[in-house]
């Protein structure tokens, strides 16, 4: 189901947490998911996954966790699919 996707997976935080962020993940193994880490400013655009629907392409949830990944990364092929390169 998950197939192909190919999307990169950035991260999106203020600029006084980025470090924080950044050696949590290391630490943890977790940047070998992340391609990069940036801040609202950069305004990226792509599909988003978050708690608010404040841009385009958003998919809203309250946290990701084991019971509800497989149905957000069906989402994200879902909108992948139906818009093509964000």
């Amino acid at each position: 189901m998950t197939d192909g996707i190919e999307l990169d997976n950035l991260i999106e935080i203020e600029q006084d947490y980025k470090d924080i962020y950044y050696h949590y993940l290391k630490h943890h193994g977790l940047m070998d998911f992340v391609e990069q880490i940036v801040t609202p400013p950069e305004q990226e655009m792509g599909i988003r996954i978050d708690r608010l629907p404040t841009y385009p392409f958003t998919i809203k949830v309250d946290r990701i966790t084991f019971s509800n990944v497989v149905g957000l990364i069906g989402k994200v092929a879902k909108l992948k699919a139906a818009f093509g390169s964000l």
